[in-house]
């Protein structure tokens, strides 16, 4: 049985509502049951365009509840399931408490389903595939039913839709970082140069090569925050080559020379970007600029400062790529769009033509159009230009800051120490030399290594002034220039040699060894102990050697052995005697007879 409830809702047809009051009014005036309240009833139904039997329910609500009969109701059961799993699967499982436990299940299998790789394939197979499993599942408890009753509809499993971001968590970092929660920032606090975005773009642009290759070029962008003008460099690279820290770093300089040195520069975790972070034991090359930057940087913030990986909403030069590409770059032959597999209508098919001019005329064109489009009015600015911005700062009083252009790249050289090999050293596996090289005798020199491939380090000896350090020559196996230069590479060092000969003194090693004596000899203390006794025969033997040493005949005493040479003398010197006695002896006995 329906129960119900009153439910207070808003009423918008007033007009109707009192007309509704006004017609049970005379029907609830009749005497109930009387012919007259009959034909009233059917003659007001006819009115309220309505039936009979409806205006009689309202005529008994009404006199059990005058006005609040005239409420809208609803069921107390409302949003209430009502069908368990199935109509079909509800029909064969009487039990409430078996369809009880077995709807908890499904929606069980539903999270697990979102949760996993078959939110990709939709509501309809997982559908399918929460019936196999709910299958299984009552085959363990023991019920026997039809296929049909594991048809599952398409809603049931709908409503644990939400549970698909537990598969894209674990799946898509990229989709997630665009799902969560994020603040917005004002850029309007914010000067020029404050701060400066690095990031790095493919370019899609198919370019011809000089040796008739193809590739698409890259583009290192710095945008200025502030004002949002961005400074773009194009690069080309070798086939098989990707961006590396000497591209990021010489655009870098270009955008300082013309810019002016940034207060905070902010990166991604890129390698390319290594060299400006110092990370993973690299060389940060802001390092020695680091006190004219803090200078400029009075936030306290960092001065580089690198993103979190899959968080390109925190670079506000993401969505200046995609509108860079509509205003310049798709208006350029070679253009092949953002998805490079699909074929242009215009080539019917076939790649793209390539751009066919010098890579210098298409920088020259990427320049000339970044420096058109920092003119462009920009929506997000109120209107305002990049160029419009900046000078405004300018008449408010603000001024780049400089910083000479060889100070700017010797704070990309890394300092290090090399080992003298020869009269050589080594940087990247390529040797270099120098006459001060040769001639010095020093195992180790600090070297300065620029982040340019071939160019020449720079050495510094002890007291001395950075040299630049030129190319070991490789001389052919007959060619006699090689041995001139040995000889003279030689000479070098050796001339070292003789003047460190003349600044030192001799010293007596062997004396030194015996007089030196960190830790004092041991002094024994008097031998008050017990005497040890080995027994009579040894005490005997002992006495007998006692009294031939206080007689002088024997061995030598112990306080005065014999070296090991003067008893080898002795032993020559009797064999000598005995010779001589026999001899004698022969010469005796020869002569009588």
């Amino acid at each position: 049985m329906t129960t119900h409830k009153h439910i207070i809702r808003k009423i918008g047809d007033e007009e109707g509502v009192e007309r509704l009051r006004t017609a049970l009014s005379q029907a609830v005036a009749l005497k109930p049951g009387s012919s007259e309240r009959a034909r009233a009833v059917e003659m007001l139904s006819g009115v309220l365009n309505t039936s009979p039997r409806n205006f009689r329910r309202l005529l008994a609500r009404y006199e059990a509840e005058h006005d609040l009969g005239l409420v809208r109701r609803a069921q107390t059961v409302a949003g209430v399931r009502r069908v368990r799993v199935s109509r079909a699967f509800d029909k064969k499982v009487p039990d409430p408490a078996t369809r009880k436990r077995c709807s908890d299940e499904l929606d069980q299998i539903g999270k697990d389903l979102w949760a996993s790789a078959a939110a990709k394939k939709g509501s309809r197979q997982i559908a399918l595939l929460a019936g196999t499993m709910l299958r299984e599942h009552c085959e363990r408890e023991g019920l026997d039913l039809p296929a049909t009753s594991y048809v599952i509809p398409t809603k049931r499993v709908l409503t644990q839709r939400h549970y698909r971001i537990v598969d894209t968590a674990n799946r898509d970092a990229k989709a997630l970082s665009d799902l969560l929660p994020r603040i917005r920032r004002n850029h309007d606090c914010l000067c020029p140069m404050d701060v400066i975005v690095l990031d790095v773009k493919h370019l899609d642009l198919r370019f011809k090569r000089e040796d008739g290759t193809t590739t698409y070029p890259k583009m290192i962008a710095f945008m200025d925050i502030g004002t949002g003008r961005v400074f773009a460099v194009p690069v080309l690279l070798a086939e098989g080559e990707g961006v590396r820290r000497e591209h990021v770093h010489f655009a870098f300089r270009l955008m300082v020379a013309e810019w002016g040195l940034p207060s905070i520069v902010l990166i991604d975790r890129g390698p390319e970007n290594s060299g400006l972070a110092g990370r993973g034991g690299a060389y940060s090359a802001l390092a020695s600029l680091r006190v004219p930057i803090s200078r400029l940087n009075q936030s306290g913030a960092p001065i580089v400062i690198s993103t979190r990986p899959y968080n390109p909403q925190s670079k506000p030069i993401e969505g200046w790529f995609g509108r860079f590409d509509d205003f310049s770059i798709s208006t350029l032959p070679g253009y092949v769009g953002p998805d490079r597999l699909t074929k242009k209508s215009a080539t019917q098919g076939r790649p793209a033509t390539p751009y066919t001019g010098t890579f210098d005329e298409l920088s020259r064109t990427i320049r000339d159009h970044n420096v058109a489009y920092n003119t462009q009015p920009n929506g997000g600015r109120a209107g305002r230009s990049p160029e419009g911005i900046l000078q405004e700062h300018y008449d408010a009083g603000w001024r780049r800051t400089v910083i000479d252009p060889f100070q700017l790249k010797a704070a990309f050289w890394r300092l290090k120490r090399a080992r003298i090999d020869k009269g050589v050293i080594e940087v990247g596996r390529v040797q270099y030399t120098h006459a001060d090289i040769q001639a010095c005798a020093f195992p180790w020199i600090e070297i300065a290594v620029s982040d340019q491939r071939g160019e020449a380090p720079h050495f510094r000896l002890p007291d001395g002034e950075w040299t630049e350090a030129r190319l070991d020559r490789r001389f052919d196996f007959l060619d006699p220039a090689g041995r001139v230069e040995t000889r003279k590479r030689q000479d070098a060092l050796l001339k070292t040699i003789q003047r460190m000969k003349r600044d030192v003194r001799p010293v007596d090693v062997a004396r030194l060894i015996t007089q030196t004596r960190p830790t004092p000899l041991a002094t024994p203390p008097p031998d008050d102990g017990p005497i040890f006794d080995r027994g009579t025969t040894n005490h005997a033997l002992a006495t007998a050697l006692r009294r031939a040493s206080s007689h002088g005949s024997g061995t030598a005493s112990e306080t005065e052995p014999r070296s090991i040479a003067e008893a080898q003398r002795l032993t020559r010197s009797q064999r000598l005697a005995h010779i001589k006695q026999q001899l004698s002896g022969w010469e005796e006995k020869h002569v009588h007879h």
